[in-house]
């Protein structure tokens, strides 16, 4: 299942061995926030004491209550204000202890840690599969990496991603699960193996880092590091027959209504509805499109055009320029 949303959080590791902390902080801090503490207690006491941080979860959830229903309200159109929240990259998703520290092993630090939601990762000195089984079976890490294993540091990269990301699709559940507006059109799109292997595929191709569910049917604002805009849309054939409808009743050009009879190219209004539009102008708003075959017919279109997505770019804090700031604050450093 693809996430409602998606962008980088912080990262904390914490390692009693100095040089290895300081070799973490070379290796990573390019690509994550991170906070590194070498005391077990002090990174437990910031955790359980001083982290304060609104969940991810509560950011979407609307104000208003039903009467009659004892749901949550999902507010879809909460989640692109998430790009103007500067500490949405501040919530921190992953942890990474080692498990032999003098003073507190992992599995203590994770035992006492209150935040049960956190992605946990378990580090050692060397492989053990005993200790794994126990940790697992007792529900206290979602990972384990040995040390000694070759290339660690990519797995470890690796790794943050892909608890990163599992943690944004099971917020996501959680939102449709206690939500009113769960409805099957955002499920059938989200949850196709087919969607998510396209979008997951121009992810990495278009260096996206961030990304935002635009519409009900699977359409997305996304967000390189620099924050440079484009967008992903996604239209099934129900969509695309009241498109051309709407098109034959304004008496559109004959080309354009080919295209949609076509399913060649998609229609996208970012910006206002479809029949505000004179269909004479629609144009400038057909984008050419590839067929995604599950459930469901799908069409689907890359648009790298930045002028089209309606957001504020100087309201925008990229995730480069958080980096940054978090380097020169030398607030990501806490190896105490």
């Amino acid at each position: 299942m693809i996430s409602v949303c998606y962008h980088p959080t912080k990262i904390v590791l914490v390692d009693d061995n100095k040089s290895f902390l300081d070799s973490m902080e070379i290796q990573l801090s390019d690509r994550f926030s991170c906070y590194f503490f070498q005391d077990p207690q002090k990174a437990l006491s910031y955790l359980n004491n001083n982290y304060r941080v609104e969940p991810f979860f509560t950011r979407f959830i609307s104000d208003e209550k039903e009467a009659s229903q004892d749901f949550l309200n999902f507010d879809l159109r909460k989640i692109k204000q998430e790009i103007y929240n500067p500490n949405r990259f501040d919530e921190v998703m992953v942890l990474i202890i080692d498990y032999s520290m003098p003073s507190m092993n992992g599995l203590e630090f994770f035992r006492q840690l209150r935040h049960k939601s956190m992605m946990r990762v378990l580090l050692t000195g060397e492989a053990s599969n005993e200790l794994a089984l126990e940790a697992f079976n007792e529900d206290l890490i979602d990972k384990f990496i040995p040390k000694t294993i070759p290339k660690m540091t990519e797995v470890l990269i690796e790794t943050i991603e892909e608890l990163q990301k599992k943690q944004f699709v099971k917020l996501s559940e959680m939102l449709f699960n206690t939500s009113s507006q769960a409805s099957a059109p955002i499920l059938n799109a989200l949850e196709e193996r087919g969607f998510a292997k396209v979008f997951e595929k121009m992810i990495e191709e278009k260096k996206i880092v961030e990304y935002y569910l635009l519409a009900n049917r699977g359409s997305f604002l996304l967000l390189d590091q620099q924050a440079n805009p484009s967008s992903f849309v996604l239209v099934n054939d129900e969509e695309m027959n009241a498109y051309l409808a709407l098109a034959e009743k304004g008496q559109a050009p004959q080309w354009i209504i080919d295209r949609l009879k076509d399913r060649t190219h998609v229609p996208y209004f970012p910006k206002q509805a479809a029949s505000d539009v004179p269909v004479a102008d629609w144009a400038t708003y057909l984008y050419p499109a590839q067929l995604l075959e599950g459930k469901e017919r799908y069409y689907y279109a890359y648009i790298a055009d930045p002028s089209i997505c309606d957001i504020e770019p100087a309201r925008v804090m990229s995730y480069q320029k958080y980096l940054q700031s978090q380097e020169s604050s030398d607030v990501k450093l806490a190896k105490l």
